[in-house]
């Protein structure tokens, strides 16, 4: 009687056959889950924008604070707010969270998650930043105004109302943000601002000396955008620098950590004039 079995021949082709298109499967669905994270947090910056508009219909079309006190007690971000040092900020005692929908909210950009991503470990640099969902805010001109106090106290008591914006669909609100965690293992931890290219120290002009750059390219090398007009979209990296504070991080190191800036070498994309 014949048999019907596979020979061992067969079964190795079978499984060769099956590995190739698993090759073949896995690097599409991986761009596939991607993208589907990149609409998610495209629709979650979106939110995160219309909040702030809400805020300030209700509030003489001022934006909200950016870091009330961060000059004094440091205790209050757009974000939320905490009672103590050490403590993480509440995102549910933030200023927008009325805003944020029926749970009250920030949703957490999908593409930064805690601990797959970056680093909320108590104690270390900055970890209070975690309830900020991944997004930093314009706080140099809008949730600020250094351009017209500098970096002072009155600056960040401060913020721009609606009617000030020469170009508002060319103006930065929010983006994807993070920050190089201060150890030399190139972590990410959450950070709340998206810095512009240059120090806004004095009223006026940009000074020459850059921040630590914040604005992170994790979405397929690209980040989420809410510009001033309500519209949100995607910009691609163009140009990055090294951390002044932390001497490890070299431009080239920031590059390939997908954090820099995209646009002109300038503030013009932040400032509101």
């Amino acid at each position: 009687m014949r048999s019907h079995a596979f020979t061992l021949v067969e079964l190795i082709v079978v499984v060769a056959i099956i590995a190739l298109l698993i090759s073949i499967l896995l690097p599409s669905l991986g761009r596939a889950r991607s993208v589907a994270r990149t609409a998610v947090c495209g629709s979650n910056i979106r939110q995160l924008a219309q909040a702030n508009q809400f805020y300030a219909h209700d509030n003489r079309q001022y934006f909200v604070l950016a870091a009330r006190d961060i000059w004094s007690d440091n205790f209050e971000r757009w974000h939320g707010k905490r009672s103590g040092y050490g403590e993480a900020f509440d995102p549910a005692r933030s200023d927008l969270a009325r805003y944020f929908g029926p749970d009250g909210r920030l949703k957490q950009c999908p593409g930064f998650i805690a601990g797959d991503d970056y680093d909320d470990t108590p104690g270390i640099s900055a970890a209070y930043e975690a309830g900020c969902g991944g997004y930093g805010y314009n706080q140099s001109y809008i949730g600020g105004r250094c351009d017209l106090f500098g970096s002072s106290d009155q600056a960040a008591r401060n913020s721009a109302a609606t009617h000030e914006f020469a170009h508002p669909a060319a103006t930065i609100v929010f983006t994807d943000a993070a920050f190089a965690a201060a150890t030399s293992s190139f972590e990410f931890i959450a950070y709340s601002f998206a810095e512009p290219p240059y120090w806004q120290l004095n009223p006026g002009e940009p000074s020459t000396m850059r921040p630590n750059p914040s604005v992170h390219f994790r979405h397929i090398g690209q980040t989420s955008v809410a510009w001033a007009d309500g519209h949100v979209d995607r910009q691609s990296f163009n140009f990055t620098s090294e951390y002044l504070t932390h001497s490890y991080i070299t431009s080239d190191t920031a590059t390939a950590m997908r954090i820099g800036w995209f646009g002109p070498d300038d503030n013009s994309l932040f400032d509101i004039k």
